[in-house]
């Protein structure tokens, strides 16, 4: 049931706006942690004091503010309690980009959110399964050394994420998951994964579709001798 509809049929300028607050607040709060609450508590407050005052353009630009602070640890959270709500939280970013069309997600987080909830989407349940507990390791990880919060990690730390998502690519290629390659091969050079005839002065990026078809030519190749 929605509980926040009857806004909508309101004559208030910034009734899309409290809707959209108000509803995505409640899909999610409850499983959120105590650092997001606290960050969603603190960010309603303001947008009632906006609202009080009619700065209805600042409402907007609030709403974005809180995103800009914290969507990546809430895709992060969101995926550790039920990678299923991963589909309504893309949702619930997109609606907002209707909103505001300069507003952009350029990260890794935001990136795995897309193509996981297409994967679902897809009913690809059999390769999810296959990487789920792969992702969930990055993301705690990040979780753990509180990335999101201060964003700033330590050398090792990054080393770490980093062979996070090393295990992620090689599973990726052991099950053709082209898609999630695409995305890692933005954050980590995935040429160590095909050592063999690639120029990586050449060759700065290799997508994922590209580096199947270089092992398979490679496997190939050692059939034949």
């Amino acid at each position: 049931m929605d509980n926040y509809y009857y806004l909508l049929l309101t004559n208030n300028p910034d009734k899309y706006y409290e809707y959209y607050w108000l509803s995505f607040k409640q899909s999610i709060y409850d499983k959120s942690s105590t650092y997001i609450k606290k960050e969603f508590d603190t960010y309603s407050n303001n947008l009632n004091k906006l609202q009080k005052e009619k700065k209805f353009d600042d409402i907007l630009l609030c709403i974005e503010e809180f995103l800009s602070c914290n969507i990546v640890q809430i895709i992060a959270e969101v995926y550790l309690s039920n990678i299923f709500d991963l589909r309504l939280l893309k949702t619930n970013i997109h609606r907002f980009m209707k909103f505001k069309p300069t507003f952009i997600l350029k990260n890794i987080e935001y990136d795995i959110l897309i193509v996981i909830a297409n994967m679902i989407n897809r009913e690809n349940y059999d390769k999810i399964d296959l990487i789920h507990n792969y992702i969930r390791k990055y993301f705690k990880n990040c979780i753990d050394f509180n990335k999101y919060q201060i964003s700033c990690i330590t050398f090792n730390q990054y080393t770490e994420l980093q062979q996070n998502l090393y295990q992620i690519v090689n599973l990726c290629i052991e099950h053709n998951i082209v898609s999630l390659i695409d995305i890692c091969s933005q954050y980590i050079d995935i040429t160590l994964f095909y050592k063999d005839n690639v120029d990586t002065q050449k060759v700065k990026l290799i997508k994922g579709i590209k580096l199947m078809k270089l092992l398979e030519q490679k496997s190939i190749k050692s059939l034949v001798k």
